[in-house]
């Protein structure tokens, strides 16, 4: 039998791969290690090659990704910055429009302060749609977990109106808007209105 590599020499053994004769020269010197033709050499060096290019490709993918991800972080947070500063100048107009102090908000009842029971109402909202993931049918079902207890009770619930137009959204508004000129605010999921 002929080697496959040199057809003038006679095997004197077989490729590891694939079985293809290959004579002394072609053989590892002393007979050890595998012996393997150029064919599956170059085969090996090719999916060696194809190996590294997917390694690559899928570092270069996680990056994008990683990318994408503190793009996604950095509009959220860019987004939330907005609401986050609607709701403290409404607080902070609440407690000038009422002429309360930081130390009496204790005794404050919901009655007395709709706009600020109304931004209360908001964040339970949000944290009811968080962890359920979807909006409460009513909002009654917020009292139990999600409300401050003695500051909003059952009754002070119709000062709102509240609707759910799919599971994933709301709109609250109070029921008789305060006498504050131009206030006509609707909270919804994505922020006030």
């Amino acid at each position: 039998m002929k080697c496959a590599q040199h057809p003038d020499r006679e095997a004197e053994g077989s490729c590891s791969s694939c079985s293809a004769p290959l004579c002394e020269t072609c053989l590892p010197p002393g007979g050890e290690g595998a012996a393997t033709c150029n064919k599956c050499l170059a085969l090996q060096a090719a999916g060696e090659v194809v190996e590294k290019s997917v390694e690559k490709s899928e570092s270069v993918e996680l990056k994008r990704q990683d990318r994408e991800e503190a793009k996604k972080r950095q509009a959220r947070l860019q987004r939330m910055v907005p609401i986050a500063l609607v709701v403290v100048i409404v607080i902070v107009n609440v407690f000038l429009y009422l002429g309360a102090s930081i130390t009496e908000t204790e005794s404050l009842e919901a009655a007395e302060t709709p706009v600020a029971a109304m931004v209360i109402i908001d964040s339970a909202l949000r944290e009811y749609l968080r962890i359920e993931g979807e909006s409460p049918d009513r909002l009654a079902v917020l009292l139990e977990e999600y409300l401050p207890t003695g500051f909003i009770e059952e009754s002070d619930l119709e000062m709102f109106n509240y609707s759910r137009p799919s599971p994933r959204m709301y709109e609250l508004s109070l029921a008789v808007p305060p006498e504050t000129p131009g206030f006509n605010m609707v909270f919804t999921e994505g922020g006030p209105k």
